[in-house]
């Protein structure tokens, strides 16, 4: 357990600096859609969803998380969520103009009320 909290903390700043520093802390964007894609991988796991737009067809969204030794601390595994999940995910956009990408802040699974929001 003592290395696991020495490499987090080892660890926390790097992702940090190369992570966060793509997205706009002061502005966080609420996207609903279907996971087509889930990554739970180092340094960073990734989520990709088929999003509905305001108009037209979905938009597909690529949302950045933690990385899987953090997320598997946490109680997220592989398993926990599926392609064909419901979500609802919160997170501060990409400074990227038109891209769609988030840095995932919650997450949550209506269909059985799973929500995750830890870990930033």
């Amino acid at each position: 357990m003592l290395s696991l909290a020495c490499l987090l903390l080892w660890s926390w700043p790097s992702l940090a600096h190369h992570a966060l520093s793509e997205y706009d802390s002061a502005h966080v964007t609420t996207i609903e859609g279907t996971l087509s894609e889930i990554r739970i991988k180092n340094p960073h796991s990734t989520l990709m969803v088929q999003a509905s737009g305001s108009s037209g067809p979905a938009d597909r969204w690529t949302v950045e998380w933690l990385a899987a030794l953090v997320l598997k601390s946490e109680g997220v595994e592989n398993t926990t969520l599926r392609p064909g999940d419901h979500l609802i995910i919160t997170g501060n956009p990409s400074k990227g103009p038109g891209a769609r990408r988030l840095w995932l802040r919650t997450v949550t699974r209506p269909a059985d009320g799973w929500t995750w929001t830890g870990g930033f």
